[in-house]
């Protein structure tokens, strides 16, 4: 069977955000290229590409977490 376009994204992102989801918890910087915030960010948008509103709101309260976070570190 032929997968399409759209089978293998997701199957693609899914790989992606399971190895995100278990290595998240060891990064430390709260940047937006290689930490807390590019996660939150990330799976924000999973969360909308797969239309999950339970998903999308999970991450949006760890977004407002992980911003909180970092006016914080910064003040």
């Amino acid at each position: 069977m032929v997968k399409t376009s759209k089978q293998l994204i997701k199957e693609r992102l899914e790989q992606i955000a399971n190895t995100l989801l278990l290595n998240g918890t060891l990064v430390e910087s709260p940047g937006i290229i290689c930490g807390k915030l590019g996660l939150a960010i990330f799976f924000f948008h999973y969360a909308l590409w797969l239309s999950g509103l339970i998903s999308s709101l999970t991450v949006s309260t760890r977004f407002s977490f992980m911003l909180s976070t970092v006016r914080c570190m910064f003040r």
